[in-house]
Order: C-alpha cells, then sequence, then structure tokens
C-alpha cells in the first residue's frame, strides 16, 4: 500500500502497479481524479491528446488538482503529511504488509520562495540571472530546518499508527535526494551531485530488535534487495563495493527563462559521480572533466593513486549514453 503526496509518484505515472490499495492524496477531486487516471482513461485522455500534441494539457490537470489542495491546506507548511497520518490511524493493519509512505514536506518550495514560479526561483539565481538575497536565504534556511520538525513529528504519528506491530516490522526512513542550501553557492537540486545532493541519511529499525553491526554507505537501488534478505531471515546490511550517482542537466522546465549557449553549455550537462572506499569522482561529462576528486570529503590530486582506478570503473558503468569521460 502506497500513500503519497507527489503528483509524480501516481496512477498516471503508474506506479500503482503491484499495490493491493494506492492512495495519492494530490487528487481528491473526483472529476480531475477521472481526468488524469492513466489506466481508466488511456484511450481518451492520454492517446487523444498526444495525438494532438496537447500532452501538456494533462500536467495543467495536475497543476490544478495540486492548487486545490494547496488552497484547502497548510501549504507549503503542510504538504499532505497532516491527512496521510490521520488516514493510517484510522486503518486497520495486520501483518504480512508492505507500506510505501511519500512525504512531501521536506521538498521545496519553502513559506519564502513558495510565491515564485516553480523553478524559476533557482534557476535565475543559479544562472546570475537574479540572485537570491542574503537575508532571504537565511531565512530559507531556518525554514527547512523546520519542516525537519514538522517531518519528524509526522513520522512519530506514524510509529503511533503502527504500534500494534511495531515489534516484528522493518522500518526504513530515507529520501530520493538532498537539497543544497547555497553551501556551494547552489540553491536547489537536480544538477549537481554535490554531498549535500546524495549523501541522504538512511535510518533502519529491525525487527525483533536486531542490531546491526555495520553502518556504510549504500545505493538506493539496493533497498529492494536488503527488504528481500531480511524478510527472508538475513538481516545483514550487505557493504557495496562502489556505488553510482548521476544528474542529467536541467530537467527542470525554464519557464520561459532565456539563458544564451555558454550558459546551458556550463548547466544542461550530465554528471556521473563514483564512490569508493572513501573516494568520490564526479566527471563533467558533456567534457569529460573531472569536477570533484576527493578522499572523506578532503580533496585529492589526480596524480593520487586511487585516481586511475574510479575512472576505470566509471568506464566499465558508461552503458550507450554519450557521455565523455576522462
Amino acid at each position: 500500500m502506497p500513500v503519497d503526496s507527489n503528483d509524480q509518484i501516481s496512477s498516471f505515472t503508474r506506479m500503482d502497479t503491484g499495490f493491493n490499495v494506492f492512495v495519492d492524496i494530490t487528487k481528491k477531486d473526483e472529476a480531475l481524479n477521472e481526468a488524469v487516471s492513466y489506466r481508466r482513461t488511456k484511450e481518451k485522455i492520454l492517446v487523444n491528446l498526444a495525438k494532438q500534441g496537447k500532452v501538456g494539457e494533462i500536467f495543467d490537470l495536475y497543476r490544478k488538482s495540486k492548487q486545490r489542495v494547496r488552497l484547502s491546506e497548510n501549504y507549503p507548511i503542510d504538504k499532505g503529511g497532516n491527512w496521510i497520518t490521520w488516514l493510517l490511524n484510522r486503518i486497520s493493519i495486520e501483518a504480512p504488509f508492505f507500506m510505501f509512505i511519500n512525504f512531501m514536506e521536506m521538498h521545496d518550495p519553502y513559506p519564502s520562495d513558495v510565491k515564485y514560479p516553480p523553478n524559476e526561483f533557482h534557476l535565475n539565481d543559479l544562472f546570475g540571472i537574479k540572485k537570491i538575497d542574503e537575508g532571504l536565504m537565511r531565512k530559507i534556511k531556518r525554514e527547512y530546518f523546520e519542516q525537519s520538525k514538522i517531518a519528524d513529528l509526522y513520522f512519530g504519528r506514524i510509529l503511533d499508527a503502527i504500534k500494534e506491530v511495531y515489534d516484528n516490522t522493518l522500518i526504513i526512513l530515507t529520501s530520493d535526494h538532498g537539497q543544497a542550501l547555497k553551501e556551494k553557492d547552489y540553491y536547489g537540486h537536480g544538477i549537481y551531485l554535490y554531498d549535500e545532493l546524495v549523501k541522504i541519511p538512511m535510518i533502519v529499525k529491525y525487527p525483533n530488535a536486531y542490531k546491526p553491526k555495520n553502518d556504510f554507505l549504500i545505493s538506493l537501488a539496493s533497498i529492494y534487495h536488503f527488504i528481500k534478505s531480511t524478510v527472508e531471515g538475513d538481516y545483514e546490511l550487505k557493504k557495496e563495493d562502489l556505488i553510482i550517482s548521476e544528474s542529467y542537466g536541467i530537467q527542470d522546465s525554464l519557464n520561459g527563462i532565456a539563458i544564451d549557449d555558454k550558459t546551458r553549455k556550463e548547466y544542461d550537462v550530465p554528471r556521473k559521480a563514483i564512490f569508493k572506499d572513501g573516494y568520490k569522482l564526479v566527471v563533467n561529462c558533456s567534457i569529460g572533466a573531472v569536477e570533484e576528486f576527493a578522499l572523506n570529503g578532503k580533496a585529492l590530486s589526480i596524480k593520487d593513486k586511487s585516481y586511475d582506478d574510479l575512472v576505470n570503473e566509471l568506464h566499465l558503468y558508461k552503458g550507450n549514453e554519450k557521455f565523455m569521460l576522462p
């Protein structure tokens, strides 16, 4: 059973496949729900609009749906988490069960930047068109940490909701990405592979009061196998020899922001990062340039003996993509 407040995790994107129950709180209006449901209106909506070149109208429906939710809730402080926890406290949970819950409270926008058009706020800052005022950035940082308190409150409510099965339940708290708050003169996420964006917390509560023996980096891609092995009785988290992280440039809409070729060449580029034994290597794969090479956060020269090994590993993971690597 997935419960989420992210419109990218929805029946439209077929993320409900394989679940007995799917609850998407971003669509409370039945008419909108009917219009954007991938399964029920595939031929009528998706195919017909695609033939007419009007696929964007589907996303307009999503935006209207989200606007209705925002008007009825304490948005952006509450992005649906209160409703999720309200729901969970009113359903009966019996073992065995699998539940995926997607909270959006930690995600931007925050109260101080919600009045700006989506994406335009941080992209204008990134491109140097209109820099974010330092005072405003300080407010956003404070609001980010306030949002973490709210997320923590909601997580506590979830634990209360499953107290009957808590002892024998595997609980994983993690995220898909972090948020850069100008630590390296960048606000947002999705373009770079800074530690603030790709090194995210993963907190695990094992069944039967088991205490893990190790604490190390793993990739999000490993969580499926970790859950499967734990359910089968193997509680040991397996260390990965190396971890790959990727970004693909400016995935967000530019919202009419005009950028020249030089700016696009600098920012709209694919990047790959590799983590191994404390080392980290980040490559701008548009030009094959090294952007970061470090050991436990301390910058290194490419003359270090591990550099060639990491580059060779990246080449093994290159696949069929048109990436330039060192």
